[in-house]
């Protein structure tokens, strides 16, 4: 009980520390993603259906998760609860992964490392990788304890139900980690089957994974059949993503990438010299690696769901007690600890921008003018990333609102633009606009010239100006934020421009 009182305690430091999205002791952080998928978790609470209503590309789990500890606390708070038990939860099981191999001592200063890499990836928490660790966790740990079991039929569909709940929990919050991590885990356990010449188990194991998939699966497209959203799902999850992901072999990152798959085949290399069934479960971080590797863009915390597996790795080679074996993977370790270092938002330069207290203070006094009843009638146009870095529309989160507008971030337009139009303000005629006149937010937008985001955002903005008028802007340093009213609430003019 002790041990597990002790990770209970990591768990609630690293959290404290390190999410400074949701920790209580970083006041009025809401952060860049982490400020979305906050605000979509209001929403859903609010009733309003992920993909349909308001939009974002990430797994529907995501948002359910931050609304359900939005209902348990308004704010950040519940959440920051529920990471604690998430991480707690996951801690457990790797701990008891290293506890295979190693000592109670060696296995407790492997969490320890395990706290300092969650240092480098976590980059302000609450994102969909950290969770993800709830499901990669146990689902190792699980596959741990199935080869070193008899493989009987029994077990056989036990670990495959396991691994198909966790691939559907992964699936659910981002694709592309459940297809790398736990269907890596399930197809590598699949050729340990077929190596070990288990075919009675083949076929339990396949069908409890297919089970178990299912037991996650239904329920998420009940939610969504009911709203008649599935195509809203689809496109949300997959369609959306497969055209954000943009070209292979990206430019961008690649002196990092190639240390991690240094970093990986060293410990391929490495596993292969003391015990060969560990092998298996390596075609998960392969397969992330790559992907990796090939996609666009990279970030550090896409690396969290990898912790286990090196972990893992370190266990395994400390219980060779070769000298060798430790100097390897320790070098390995320092040099993508320290790579790591050079691109990663540190603590310091996360809570740099001191900008964003005055935009959010600013919000809070201008948003405060509009009546109670109708704060649901606010419409979010063209609030972007400002030119530090600072996600104007996390000021949704931060006041606990949720625009009017299916549109949170203006840049996915640009990646489709059947998702909205800058006439869409004259269409719905809400009774508030919150707007800015930054420019900067459209550098990010995949090479459209400003000729062409001047012809996209202008109709919007001339339909504004002559139907609204501005009652509030914000009066701060970097923060160009405007409170505009609807004139006549009843008839709007409607310019030529718009019709």
């Amino acid at each position: 009980m002790k041990k597990y009182a002790l990770l209970f305690v990591l768990a609630l430091i690293t959290v404290l520390a390190f999410s400074t999205t949701t920790s209580p002791i970083y006041s009025g952080q809401e952060g860049f993603d982490s400020a979305i998928f906050k605000t979509m978790g209001l929403a859903v609470l609010e009733g309003k259906t992920p993909y349909v209503d308001i939009f974002d590309h990430k797994g529907p789990v995501l948002y359910f998760i931050n609304a359900l500890g939005q209902a348990i606390i308004p704010g950040s708070l519940g959440i920051f609860i529920l990471q604690i038990l998430s991480l707690f939860a996951a801690f457990v099981f790797i701990y008891q992964s290293a506890r295979l191999y190693v000592g109670p001592l060696p296995s407790g200063l492997l969490m320890v490392l395990g706290v300092l890499l969650l240092f480098v990836t976590m980059q302000g928490g609450n994102l969909c990788e950290e969770w993800e660790l709830l499901a990669v966790a146990p689902a190792l740990y699980a596959c741990l304890l199935y080869q070193r079991s008899d493989l009987s039929k029994r077990r056989s569909f036990r670990i495959g139900c396991i691994l198909g709940a966790a691939f559907a929990f992964c699936f659910f919050i981002r694709p592309n980690d459940a297809v790398s991590l736990p269907g890596g885990m399930a197809f590598g356990l699949f050729l340990f089957l077929l190596a070990e010449k288990r075919f009675e188990s083949l076929l339990p194991y396949i069908l409890s994974f297919v089970l178990g998939l299912v037991a996650v699966t239904l329920p998420i497209f009940l939610y969504f059949a009911s709203r008649g959203a599935l195509d809203g799902l689809y496109y949300g999850l997959i369609g959306h993503n497969l055209l954000y992901s943009g070209g292979l072999f990206a430019s961008e990152g690649m002196g990092k990438r190639l240390v991690l798959l240094t970093f990986c085949l060293l410990t391929l290399f490495l596993l292969h010299k003391t015990k060969r069934r560990n092998l298996s479960l390596l075609v998960g971080p392969v397969l992330l690696l790559f992907t990796l590797l090939v996609g666009k863009n990279f970030f550090a915390h896409y690396l969290t769901v990898l912790i286990p597996i090196v972990l893992l790795c370190a266990a395994v080679l400390f219980s060779t007690r070769r000298v060798w074996g430790y100097a390897s993977y320790l070098a390995a370790a320092v040099v993508m600890v320290c790579v790591s270092f050079l691109y990663v938002d540190t603590l310091h330069l996360r809570l740099r921008n001191h900008a964003q207290y005055d935009c959010y203070k600013e919000s809070r006094r201008m948003l405060g003018r509009i009546p109670e009843e109708e704060r649901s009638q606010i419409w979010n146009f063209n609030l972007g990333f400002a030119s530090d870095g600072f996600q104007y529309v996390s000021v949704f989160c931060h006041n606990r609102l949720v625009p009017m507008n299916r549109v949170l971030l203006y840049n996915m337009v640009f990646i489709d633009p059947s998702l909205a139009r800058s006439e869409d303000v004259a269409q719905s005629k809400p009774l508030w606009v919150l707007l800015t006149h930054a420019d900067d937010m459209l550098a990010y937008p995949q090479g459209k010239s400003s000729g062409q985001l001047y012809e996209f955002f202008q109709p919007g903005y001339d339909f504004i100006e002559a139907n609204y008028e501005r009652v509030d802007c914000a009066d701060a340093t970097l923060c160009d934020l405007e409170l505009w009213r609807r004139k006549d609430r009843e008839n709007p003019v409607i310019i030529e421009d718009i019709q």
